[in-house]
């Protein structure tokens, strides 16, 4: 900011008048500054707002792993692992409705 003062880019008023260059320098620091703080808190704003809506659906996705079957998509409390005679691993899918009646 310094060196673009220096060399008249920014801060320029009437040639000769000090006060002018200072108060033209003021506002050119003062709107550099208004809006690079500004921008960068859109640009972070964006950021965050995307990797937590990233985390989001990565939590939807690792409920869904936990609570839910992979191969019928039933929820994990109508799914029973169960063990039969010969060892074997038996799936076994309880209907919710069977036990009321």
């Amino acid at each position: 900011m310094v060196s673009l003062y220096t060399q008249h880019i920014i801060g320029e008023g009437s040639p000769g008048s000090e006060t002018t260059d200072y108060n033209r320098f003021l506002y050119d620091l003062l709107f550099i500054s208004f809006f690079g703080i500004f921008f960068n808190n859109i640009v972070s704003g964006i950021m965050i707002d995307k990797f937590a809506e990233l985390r989001d659906t990565r939590e939807k996705i690792e409920n869904e792993i936990r609570n839910k079957c992979y191969i019928c998509s039933a929820d994990k409390s109508t799914v029973a692992i169960s063990v039969d005679a010969a060892g074997e691993a038996l799936r076994v899918v309880r209907d919710a409705s069977a036990g009321s009646a």
